[in-house]
This record gives C-alpha cells, sequence and structure tokens, in this order.
C-alpha cells in the first residue's frame, strides 16, 4: 500500500471514532472542532497536524509526509485515545462511597457517581483521577468498617464533597 492510501486509512478510523464520540461537521478538522473541549490539548494538537498532513497528502501534487513514522504513531496514539474515551470503565461503582453509607444507590452515592459521570470523565485529568481511583478504591473500601472511626471521618469529608457539589449545581 502507498502512502495516500495508509493516510486514507488512518484518518478514516479517526474520523469514525469522532462520529462515535457525536462529532459534526464534513472533515477532520470541522469534526475536532466540534468536540475539542472533550479532548486534552496535546490530543488536538497532534489531531489537527494530523489533519494537515492528510489534506497535504490529498490536495497537493507529489506531496510526502517526511516522516511517515511519526505520521502512524500520531495516529495510533490519537485511536488509542479516542477509544479510551468510548470505553467506559470497567468498574461503574464509587467504592468507597458505597462502604461508608451503606448502599450503591444512597443519595450521596448516586450524586457521587453523576458528577464523575458529568464532570470527571468528560476531560482528560479527570479520567485519569477515576482510573487511579478504580485502581486503589475497591482495596481501600474493603478495609473500611462501617462504623469505624476512619469511615465516619471518611464521610465527614464526603458529605462535604456532596455539599459542594450540590450547590454548584
Amino acid at each position: 500500500m502507498g502512502q495516500i492510501e495508509d493516510v486514507v486509512l488512518l484518518t478514516r478510523k479517526i474520523e469514525s471514532l469522532l462520529d462515535k464520540l457525536g462529532a459534526n461537521g464534513r472533515g477532520l478538522h470541522e469534526k475536532l472542532t466540534s468536540v475539542e473541549n472533550r479532548l486534552n490539548l496535546q490530543t488536538v494538537k497532534k489531531m489537527r497536524w494530523i489533519a494537515t498532513m492528510r489534506n497535504k497528502t490529498m490536495h497537493e501534487h507529489n506531496f510526502q509526509i517526511n516522516d511517515f513514522y511519526g505520521f502512524k504513531t500520531a495516529c495510533n496514539e490519537v485511536v488509542a485515545e479516542l477509544n479510551s474515551l468510548l470505553t467506559p470503565p470497567k468498574k461503574s461503582g464509587c467504592f468507597i462511597a458505597t462502604a461508608v453509607y451503606g448502599e450503591y444507590d444512597s443519595p450521596e452515592v448516586l450524586i457521587l457517581r453523576k458528577f464523575r459521570d458529568d464532570n470527571l470523565l468528560k476531560s482528560y485529568c479527570g479520567r485519569v483521577i477515576v482510573r487511579l481511583y478504580y485502581f486503589i478504591g475497591s482495596k481501600i473500601a474493603k478495609k473500611i468498617e462501617p462504623k469505624a472511626t476512619v469511615a465516619r471521618f471518611i464521610r465527614i469529608l464526603l458529605d462535604r464533597v456532596v455539599a459542594i457539589i450540590k450547590q454548584e449545581k
């Protein structure tokens, strides 16, 4: 396969993933613009470069991407980032809050879960925080005894967090 065919295949995959994210527009630049607030700055910059290289490859006679390996690597990184946005975390529970409040569907746990879904999962940093929490949260939750001093302390902290979230609505 030639460079043009590779560029088309790689960028079509990116466009397809952007469509799944709800992107609008005809080309890669337009689609990116419609969802860029959901991506981290480095990914946006990478995608702008990819879109520009794609356009030059398609529209400039005899244009060749000098660092084609770098182009393919950037495309694969973008695909991985977009896939992570489209793949919900495997575990959806608020482990520590559930352990502290005693119920998966307690009002406080529901507020925290909604905050996670509506705020944290929409930014790169937020997704990193959620993944870190899932890595350690279940281990911590297993050690919390509902009536222990630690559980009461965590509940006081979580009550304050829930109150702040409620105020921001």
